[in-house]
């Protein structure tokens, strides 16, 4: 983004922040944007909000990042504000679809199928059970 798509209070902000990350190394203002952007996107309406989520392979806990152009990344901020998913889950989304052949979501609702067939079959094996009325 160009000094001149920002107007006066941003560049201002801009410069402040630029100047607290001179103190630290590439690196280390990399982690530190990184987390900033993460807890920018976390407004977003996350797909998950309690603790760490469970995936099909266990806890997610190794963040993917990826650093795009101003207007490639505000326009797919539309598009997702547009399908009501954010950044993180649409990541997540592209991650599974490249190594599994089905989104994140697809496997959570095939998940969540599997568990209500699993239910009503067991429903089904058992009958219905019924504690006793209180009167």
């Amino acid at each position: 983004m160009h000094d001149t798509q920002l107007n006066d209070a941003e560049r201002d902000a801009a410069a402040q922040i630029l100047g607290v990350l001179a103190q630290f190394s590439p690196e280390q203002a990399d982690r530190i944007l990184a987390h900033v952007q993460h807890q920018t996107d976390a407004r977003d309406q996350p797909m998950f909000s309690r603790g760490r989520p469970q995936g099909p392979n266990g806890v997610l806990d190794d963040p993917l990042k990826t650093w795009v152009d101003q207007e490639t990344g505000g326009l797919l901020r539309r598009q997702l504000r547009v399908a009501h998913q954010d950044v993180s889950s649409f990541l997540r989304d592209c991650a599974y679809a490249k190594v599994y052949g089905k989104t994140y979501s697809m496997i959570l609702a095939e998940r969540a199928v599997h568990e209500a067939n699993a239910m009503a079959a067991l429903s089904a094996l058992t009958g219905p059970f019924q504690g006793r009325e209180i009167a």
